[in-house]
C-alpha cells in the first residue's frame, strides 16, 4: 500500500486487529466522515510574508471532461482550464494580458497534494475494511452511500477517497457510481449558518467571547513576533484583520502543501496560541451551548443514527457510507459528542462510525444490547460520555441513540429562527 510521506497511518498486526475487532462482533455498517485534503488558502493574505498569492499546485485540476448533450445523445468534451487574472487586480476590471501559469490554483481549491492525501486515506480504509476485515466488499450499488457538500474540494476529495478504497477492478462490471449532494438550504455537512439565523447569531456571540478571552493573550508573544513585520504594526486579534482564523488558514495551507514559510510562522508558542484562539472562536460554542450543538451538528448526527437503525433492523443493505466534508464538520461532531481534543482537525482527518452486531447477545432487538456502536477519530478510539464505559469504546446502539436524540432538533426551522437582539 502506498503511503503519503507526510501522513501518519496506523497499521495493525494480527493481534491488534483481533483486539479491536473481536470474533463475536460482526461489522454491519461503517460510516466515514472526512475532511477534504490539502487546499490553497481561501483568501490572499500576508503578502509581506513572501508566501505565493497564487499556488501552482493544481496541475491535475486542469484535466476536465464536460458532459455535453449532442443530437445523438451524450458525449464528453475534454478541455483544459487556465486561471485568468484581470489586468487591474485592484478594481477587478480590464482585459487579462496573459493567463496565469499552468497549474495555478483557485482560492480554496484542492491541490495535487490534497488529491494524493485523500486517495491515500481511501487506500488506508481499503487496507482495513476490505483487505484485513473482509467486510466492505461491494456487490451492488445499494451497499454504498456517497455524499459531499456543495463545495468542490469536498466533492473532489470524496472522489479520491472512493477511488483509493474501491479500485474499479474491485467493483461489479455494471456498477454505477452515485454521489449525493443537497441544495445549500438543506445542507448539513457543515454548520449551515447561512440557512439558520439562530446559529448565525450564536456564532457571532461566541466569536465575541473568544475575542474577549484571547485578544489580551494574543497581544503578548504572538503580536510581538508578527505585528511589525507582517501585520502593519497592528496586534494579532481574534477579530482583527486578518482574523486569527485567517492567519491559521494561511499558515496551515502553506505547511500542508510543503511550502517554506518564515521562521516566525513556525514558532511553537505562537502556533499554540493561534490554534487555541481559533478553536475557541469556531468550536467553543459547541462545548458550552446545547442550542449550538443542536443547530450546528444535530441533523447530521441524526442522519448517522438513522442509517444505523435501518441497518440494525435489516431495512437496509448499506455497508459503507462516505461523507466528503470540512474541518468545521469534524470539529462540530466531536465537540457535540463531548470527545473533542481542542485541536484543529488536520487535512484528510476522518471519523469512522462503526456499527456491530454481537453474536452473543440474547436478543436481536435494536433496542437491546445486540448492536454496538464505536467511533474512531484518525484511528483513535473515542469514549463517548453517556455511554457505558467499555473496552475499546463500544457503546450499545440504544445508549448511542439516547445521546443523539438529545442533539437532534425536532423542528430545525423553528429552532433556527433568530432571537431578538436585546443588546441594542
Amino acid at each position: 500500500m502506498s503511503l503519503h510521506p507526510d501522513v501518519h497511518i496506523t497499521t495493525y498486526n494480527d493481534a491488534k486487529l483481533a483486539e479491536l475487532y473481536p470474533e463475536h462482533l460482526s461489522l454491519r455498517l461503517v460510516q466515514i466522515l472526512f475532511r477534504h485534503g490539502e487546499r490553497t488558502p481561501v483568501r490572499q493574505r500576508l503578502p509581506s510574508a513572501g508566501l505565493p498569492l497564487q499556488y501552482r499546485m493544481c496541475f491535475n485540476a486542469e484535466r476536465f471532461r464536460a458532459a455535453v448533450k449532442m443530437t445523438n445523445g451524450w458525449n464528453e468534451l475534454p478541455y483544459a482550464r487556465r486561471l485568468e487574472v484581470p489586468a487591474n487586480t485592484r478594481s477587478g476590471s480590464g482585459l487579462s494580458t496573459a493567463a496565469a501559469l499552468p497549474g495555478t490554483c483557485l482560492l480554496g481549491e484542492l491541490t495535487d497534494r490534497g488529491r494524493q492525501s485523500t486517495f491515500y486515506l481511501g487506500e488506508r480504509l481499503k487496507e482495513l475494511y476490505v483487505d484485513r476485515l473482509g467486510f466492505a466488499k461491494i456487490s451492488h450499488e445499494s451497499e454504498l452511500y456517497l455524499r459531499a457538500s456543495p463545495i468542490p474540494r469536498a466533492l473532489e476529495s470524496l472522489q479520491h477517497v472512493f477511488s483509493g478504497m474501491f479500485p474499479r477492478s474491485s467493483l461489479p462490471k455494471q456498477f454505477e457510481l452515485i454521489i449525493h449532494q443537497r441544495d445549500w438550504t438543506q445542507e448539513n455537512l457543515y454548520p449551515n449558518e447561512g440557512a439558520c439565523k439562530r446559529l448565525q447569531q450564536l456564532a457571532k456571540e461566541y466569536a465575541k467571547r473568544a475575542a474577549l478571552t484571547w485578544n489580551p493573550i494574543l497581544a503578548g508573544h504572538a503580536s510581538e513576533l508578527l505585528s511589525e513585520k507582517y501585520l502593519d504594526g497592528k496586534p494579532l486579534q481574534v477579530d482583527g484583520n486578518p482574523r486569527v482564523t485567517g492567519l491559521a488558514d494561511t499558515i496551515n495551507a502553506a505547511i500542508g502543501n510543503g511550502l517554506d514559510i518564515p521562521a516566525e510562522f513556525r514558532d511553537k508558542d505562537m502556533l499554540k496560541q493561534v490554534e487555541a484562539a481559533a478553536v475557541e472562536e469556531w468550536f467553543g460554542g459547541y462545548l458550552a451551548d446545547e442550542a449550538y450543538r443542536r443547530l450546528g451538528a444535530g441533523r447530521l448526527l441524526g442522519d448517522f443514527r438513522d442509517r444505523m437503525v435501518m441497518c440494525a433492523g435489516r431495512e437496509s443493505s448499506l455497508k459503507v457510507a462516505l461523507y466528503g466534508a470540512h474541518d468545521t464538520t469534524i470539529g462540530a461532531v466531536l465537540a457535540s459528542l463531548g470527545v473533542f481534543d481542542r485541536r484543529w482537525p488536520p487535512f484528510s482527518s476522518h471519523i469512522a462510525i462503526e456499527l456491530f452486531e454481537d453474536a452473543r447477545a440474547s436478543s436481536d432487538s435494536i433496542t437491546g444490547e445486540s448492536h454496538l456502536v464505536r467511533l474512531r477519530y484518525n484511528d483513535k478510539v473515542l469514549h463517548i460520555p453517556g455511554c457505558t464505559e467499555a473496552v475499546h469504546g463500544f457503546c450499545t446502539l440504544k445508549e448511542f441513540n439516547k445521546v443523539i436524540d438529545e442533539l437532534v432538533p425536532e423542528d430545525w426551522e423553528a429552532e433556527c429562527r433568530a432571537k431578538p437582539d436585546l443588546s441594542a
